[in-house]
């Protein structure tokens, strides 16, 4: 069985949460139907320790909302799966956080060619 990240947090519309939420919010700011600036969503800003728009990953090394992060993806699991038995204890393969990490350059090298980039929306 599997859930999705983006069904955990609670984005039902992936492309309205990143792209379509920031593109109207802009028309009305445009319009002056809003007076705040707008944001461009993020599941998590590590600058922040919080997400925008989205606030599941908020505090990624507080214990208590790990602890929560996890119960929520065992009851999701169970909500799909109610046939299986339950695990008796989460693992996780995550062995650290390495230092800058989310600020290195993406490095592809090795990858299999993807005819995406050439086919991307601008």
């Amino acid at each position: 069985g599997e859930i999705l990240l983006d069904e955990l947090a609670g984005i039902d519309d992936y492309n309205d949460f990143w792209n379509t939420s920031y593109y109207e919010c802009q028309k009305q700011f445009s319009t002056g139907q809003r007076t705040e600036p707008c944001r461009r969503h993020k599941e998590y800003d590590g600058h922040l320790d919080a997400g925008v728009g989205n606030h599941f990953w908020d505090g990624k090394r507080d214990p208590r909302r790990c602890q929560a992060r996890i119960r929520a993806a065992e009851a999701l699991f169970r909500s799909k799966y109610p046939q299986w038995p339950e695990l008796s204890k989460a693992f996780c393969d995550f062995d650290t956080i390495y230092a800058n990490e989310f600020t290195w350059p993406a490095n592809h090298t090795g990858a299999p060619e993807s005819s995406w980039w050439q086919s991307r929306p601008q």
